[in-house]
């Protein structure tokens, strides 16, 4: 199965997880932390059909955990558009390693190694 998680490969979900920037810092005096999970196991990742199934998700799953209905002026959209922007820069990171994981025989070899 596989799984992306912020700095580890293990399961069957990619963990997406933006800290901060989904809500402006003026607005809140503590941290807002948001999480997302994305199911690929049953893709496959090695086909150009599979990696834009899991856009699709991914893009599903960054405009769930920005989402804030309170945004009401320029300012606070901001700080939805800035969330936006970190949570796909994020994302784009474990896709890539899902993806690499798919598709490269020796990546897959090495994670073993380091894993058992």
């Amino acid at each position: 199965m596989n799984t992306i998680r912020f700095n580890s490969v293990g399961a069957a979900f990619l963990l997406l997880t933006i800290a901060a920037n989904c809500v402006p810092a003026a607005l809140h005096a503590r941290e807002v932390v948001r999480t997302e999970q994305v199911h690929y196991s049953d893709l496959n990742l090695a086909t150009p059909e599979g990696v834009a199934m899991l856009d699709r998700r991914l893009s599903r799953a960054v405009r769930k955990v920005c989402a804030d209905n309170n945004f009401h002026s320029t300012w606070e959209d901001r700080g939805g558009t800035r969330c936006m922007q970190d949570a796909q820069r994020e994302v784009r990171r474990q896709r890539d390693i899902a993806i690499n994981l798919a598709t490269n025989p020796v990546s897959q070899i090495a994670q073993a190694s380091v894993v058992q």
